[in-house]
C-alpha cells in the first residue's frame, strides 16, 4: 500500500536553495518519481541552469558539481528527506550516479517508516 506523501510545514534555506523540510517524526514513504523530482529541485536550487535528467546521470560530472557542492547537496538532502548520507557511503556505493542515489534514498526512507 502506498501512502500519499505528507505536506511540509517549514522551507530551510541553505545557501542558495531552498528545501522543504520534513516533519520530524513524520515517516513518508516516496516513489522514485518523487524523490528523482525533489533532488531535481533541490540541483536547481543550487546550478545556474536548471539540471536536465538523464538515466545513469552522474552528479559531478553531468551536473557541474565540485567538492564544495557535494556538502551543500547532501546536506540539502538530509534536510529534505530526513535521511543522513556520509561523504563515505555516497562515495563507496556509487551514489555520484543520479539513479543509485533516487534509489538509496526510497530504500533508506521505506525503512524509517
Amino acid at each position: 500500500m502506498l501512502l500519499a506523501p505528507r505536506p511540509v510545514n517549514a522551507n530551510v534555506k541553505f545557501g542558495s536553495a531552498r528545501v522543504p523540510a520534513v516533519r520530524e517524526g513524520v515517516p513518508s514513504m516516496a516513489t522514485d518519481v518523487e524523490v528523482r523530482d525533489k533532488l531535481l529541485s533541490i540541483l536547481t536550487g543550487m546550478l545556474e541552469e536548471p539540471p536536465q535528467y538523464k538515466a545513469g546521470a552522474d552528479i559531478f560530472e553531468d551536473f557541474g558539481l565540485d567538492s564544495l557542492d557535494q556538502i551543500e547537496f547532501l546536506f540539502n538532502i538530509e534536510q529534505a528527506f530526513g535521511v543522513k548520507i556520509a561523504d563515505e557511503t555516497f562515495e563507496e556505493e556509487g551514489l555520484r550516479e543520479f539513479d543509485k542515489l533516487v534509489g538509496h534514498l526510497v530504500e533508506q526512507r521505506a525503512k524509517a517508516s
